[in-house]
């Protein structure tokens, strides 16, 4: 009843393109050259003011309006750089650099169309793999994986050194579920930067995907190692534990990310889960409170510390917190058929049976609702209503042994003994360890009058579960001596 969850970390990163120095028609040298040197020197600010010096000589120049747009950006100053490149581009439109870098500024301001067109009209006067990357990146930004996956891949081509393209392309594979792909992106990424911690996480989350746990693994607590505070590598290394079954290892893992982030949801549910697992009842609802103080009415949250209490026998306060569930969200199946068998544990058999039918009218296919509902509607004599629902789950499941011998107790309850007898005997066949089947065949055939298979089926049922205490009390009563 547990739920945990895994993030990929993508690179979000653009690439701004700088006009080059020696470029054609430059403009004139003094204030211009100086700007250059500022920008090399990492002074931005040095940089701006001398090319608004240079501006104030030759204020229409495209080169110096095309550098002033690519300082701003690299200040983070789209509003600014927005005019000054739009300029630059209108004066002379053979620019690839202010194109790209206005695609930027447009993206920056959350106008996706135009920077879409400028980034293609820098590609159409010149390919470069940074404006490949940074149209992949605004592709990736509308759900346009494919378009995407495209421009990375022309970009890798261009620039094959580079590891944020391919992070991004393994993201965008991640996207479409290809695993292979996106692995394989990542581990180029890693041949290229083998020191990213992140590279590793991001391929070690695809891996767990990927059903490759001990590889998974292995990235991951490389990531770990490589960067001890990142939250999300340890909490991806802890499921990744929990997913190869090693308990052991991953409750320390997921107390190292609570630590990192306490507030955070994910470590502290993942850790009640393992708790209650392990029969420690005690830490496991402390720690599902805690994952519900960080977040405060989250579904499987509840469901979840209902699940826990539920196990502990404390049906009352198990109750509270599955009604709690299903109010938050009245199509959560799990959550009616965990009210539902609390309810029956109650003996409140008319309310587990509504929460039966809330199952069954989110998932009308569901079986366990079907068969459960029969048997209480086979108790309460309604024996019509009870074989309907026994039918239905057996149109989902045609071999159920539950909803076949639901039917023979129906047909034992009013009377109809051979039919009874040949529900049972299609339930021994469906599961011949099935000892219930047995025994209630031997029942069957002991109301009919048939002493002698009666006591072959109990002998069969005992033999199957030696603790079965119903058959071993009717094999007894054919032990016991004749009363004169």
């Amino acid at each position: 009843m547990g739920r945990s969850r895994c993030l990929v970390v993508i690179l979000a990163a653009w690439s701004l393109a700088a006009l080059p120095a020696a470029a054609q028609q430059q403009p004139p040298p003094g204030h211009y050259l100086a700007a250059i040197d500022q920008y090399r020197a990492s002074n931005l600010e040095g940089a701006v003011s001398e090319l608004k010096a240079a501006l104030e000589a030759t204020p229409d120049d495209p080169v110096l309006l095309g550098w002033l747009g690519f300082i701003y950006m690299k200040q983070s100053k789209p509003d600014e750089a927005i005019p000054v490149l739009e300029s630059a581009v209108s004066k002379r439109q053979d620019m690839p650099e202010a194109y790209n870098n206005l695609g930027n500024a447009y993206l920056a301001k959350g106008r996706i169309k135009d920077a879409a067109d400028a980034y293609e009209k820098a590609i159409s006067l010149r390919p470069t793999g940074g404006t490949r990357y940074n149209l992949g990146n605004l592709y990736l930004r509308q759900n346009r994986v494919a378009d995407a996956i495209k421009e990375y891949t022309a970009a890798a081509e261009l620039i094959p050194d580079d590891p944020n393209i391919q992070n991004n392309l393994g993201y965008a594979y991640y996207l479409r579920s290809d695993w292979e792909q996106s692995a394989a992106a990542y581990s180029k990424a890693l041949a290229l930067s083998p020191q990213d911690s992140v590279l590793y996480l991001n391929l070690g989350i695809v891996l767990t995907r990927q059903g490759d746990l001990d590889k998974a693994i292995e990235a991951l607590e490389k990531a770990t190692a490589l960067d001890a505070s990142n939250y999300v590598a340890q909490l991806a290394l802890g499921e990744a534990y929990v997913a190869k079954g090693a308990t052991e290892l991953a409750i320390p893992q997921l107390q190292a990310a609570a630590e990192l982030k306490p507030a955070e949801f994910a470590p502290h549910q993942n850790l009640s889960v393992l708790y209650a697992r392990q029969g420690d009842y005690e830490r496991a609802v402390e720690e599902s409170n805690r994952a519900l103080e960080a977040k405060p009415g989250d579904l499987y949250g509840v469901n979840n510390l209902g699940w826990i209490l539920f196990t502990q026998g404390k049906l009352d306060e198990a109750r509270v917190q599955f009604e709690k569930a299903v109010s938050l969200n009245e199509n959560f199946a799990v959550a009616h058929s965990n009210l539902a068998v609390v309810y029956q544990k109650l003996g409140q058999g008319e309310l587990s049976a509504a929460q039966w039918r809330e199952v069954e009218r989110i998932n009308p296919k569901s079986v366990t609702a079907a068969v459960s509902l029969g048997n209480i509607l086979l108790t309460t004599g309604k024996y019509a209503d009870a074989a309907a629902e026994y039918e239905k789950a057996l149109k989902v499941d045609a071999a159920n042994v539950h909803a076949l011998n639901g039917l023979g107790l129906v047909a034992e309850k009013t009377g109809k003994f051979d039919e009874a007898i040949g529900y049972y005997r299609r339930v021994v066949t469906a599961d011949p360890k099935f000892a219930i089947g047995y025994n209630n065949m031997g029942v069957a055939y002991e109301k009919k009058g048939n002493l002698v298979r009666a006591k072959s089926c109990y002998k069969k049922a005992l033999d199957l579960d030696p603790t079965y205490k119903d058959a071993a009390s009717n094999l007894a009563r054919f032990s016991r001596p004749v009363q004169k």
